[in-house]
């Protein structure tokens, strides 16, 4: 378990912060409690995307819900587990083939 002790951080770094991560982002592209933001990028997405996406249940309503309202205790735990994979994985990925990964980015370049 030592040596997965750093994973194991990072993977709960990553669950603390991702309900945070996923309320900030909402409102920093404009889903608020006030509603969608004029010129903001969530108004962008509503108009280019319009339909399905804007209907009840569909991803803009989804959004402005949570940017409204929270995410809920379900919305809590998913993104708590999306933190802890993005974040935990991410590192995991970082530390076993961080190398690997690089030297073929700049074998590319």
């Amino acid at each position: 378990m030592n040596e997965h002790k750093d994973t194991i951080v990072a993977g709960t770094v990553g669950a603390l912060t991702g309900p945070i991560a996923t309320i900030g982002g909402l409102k920093i592209v404009g889903f608020t409690a006030a509603g969608i933001g004029k010129g903001t990028t969530a108004a962008i997405l509503m108009a280019k995307l319009g339909g399905a996406f804007t209907t009840k249940g569909g991803v803009i309503a989804l959004s402005q819900s949570i940017g409204a309202a929270g995410l809920g205790v379900t919305g809590i735990a998913l993104s708590a587990t999306g933190g802890a994979v993005l974040i935990g994985g991410g590192y995991m990925l970082y530390k076993y083939k961080g190398d690997y990964i690089l030297s073929k980015i700049k074998s590319k370049l």
